[in-house]
């Protein structure tokens, strides 16, 4: 059947017709004939408009997901390039440390935000490396000039000893005064990095047999049957240095004996330094490595050191590829243990 048209003039879109079935367009338009009122219909099949739209369906389904690949690879370039020389930075910075507080963070080629951002950190590590030199010239400079002084004085007081507690008093201060100095021009050293020595190989052995013997000589009981033949390489001085800070701080602490043991571990040669005293607190293990570190228990003010030694001994260890830990195992006082790359020949 053919559906009902309109007699005024209208244009609509008519389904149901004969022709095929399909949907037309129909214009009708009123006009009058000598036999009375008719109407003119002219109709177009949407088979092309029907067909074009699904075409067009078709192809945007599998257009749009590659466009929107291709576009978000675009983006991801562009984001990428565009934060490229903020990574850039941010990288250099994370790898600036106190030692490097000479580098500078790039400069990118663009006159951008992202430019001024790098000037302006590049400022502000030339005013920290201002005051980091500064700060550790000031400190180097202090410790030398108290050197010679120190030594004139110590000098004077024991050419001519003279048994009375006051001037036996003054003299052991001197000499805590005088290693308190030694320390603080070490630790200069090695914060302007010139504390670099002439690499060797080192036999551990003989450093921890002399340190226990010194330790010996001051009247302390010392156990070295677990020492082996281990070797390592570098600054012969600077390790002898750090087992003795270790021997010392163990001999400051100790009730009644300490032990001293050396002996390979895979890749590591292990030095143990272990004493009977009254330990050291969990929390304060890490802490006790710090400079002018004080502990609020037994271990601290009375054993008369400087407070260095150990981060002395902490910044030897990491300039030889080692590094130095309390063993959390050990209840019956406290155990230092340093680690070294071992030297195979």
């Amino acid at each position: 059947p053919i559906p009902e048209l309109p007699t005024e003039q209208s244009i609509g879109t008519f389904t149901g017709l004969v022709v095929d079935d399909d949907a037309f367009r129909v214009l009708t338009i009123p006009a009058t004939t000598a036999e009375g009122p008719a109407a003119l219909i002219v109709g177009r099949s949407l088979d092309e408009v029907t067909d074009g739209i699904g075409i067009l369906a078709a192809s945007l389904a599998s257009a749009i997901p590659v466009i929107v690949i291709a576009l978000t690879i675009v983006v991801w370039w562009l984001i990428g390039r565009t934060l490229a020389p903020v990574e850039a930075i941010r990288s250099e910075v994370a790898d600036i440390g106190a030692t490097r507080l000479d580098s500078r963070v790039p400069l990118p080629e663009s006159r951008d935000e992202i430019h001024r951002l790098a000037e302006t950190m590049n400022a502000m590590l030339d005013r920290l490396e201002h005051a980091v030199g500064a700060q550790q010239q000031f400190v180097a400079d202090a410790s030398h000039e108290l050197r010679s002084p120190l030594a004139r004085i110590r000098t004077e007081l024991e050419i001519e000893p003279v048994e009375d507690e006051t001037i036996a008093s003054v003299r052991e201060e001197l000499i805590g005064l005088q290693h308190l100095v030694s320390d603080l021009l070490q630790l200069a050293r090695f914060d302007a990095r010139q504390a670099n020595s002439r690499e060797e190989v080192v036999d551990l052995d003989d450093l921890v047999f002399r340190e226990g013997n010194n330790a010996r000589t001051e009247g302390t009981a010392v156990d070295m049957s677990a020492v082996a033949a281990v070797q390592t390489t570098g600054s012969r001085q600077q390790l002898g240095r750090a087992i003795r800070n270790l021997v010392e701080n163990a001999r400051s602490h100790t009730t009644g004996s300490m032990a001293l043991s050396l002996y390979e571990d895979g890749e590591f040669a292990v030095v143990t330094v272990a004493d009977d005293g009254p330990g050291i607190p969990a929390d304060q293990r890490d802490r006790i490595f710090e400079r002018f570190a004080r502990l609020d228990d037994a271990r601290s003010q009375d054993a008369g050191g400087t407070g260095l030694g150990l981060a002395i001994a902490r910044e030897i260890a990491e300039r030889h590829g080692g590094w130095i830990v309390v063993d959390e195992g050990y209840t019956t006082g406290a155990k230092f243990v340093l680690r070294l790359p071992i030297y195979r020949s």
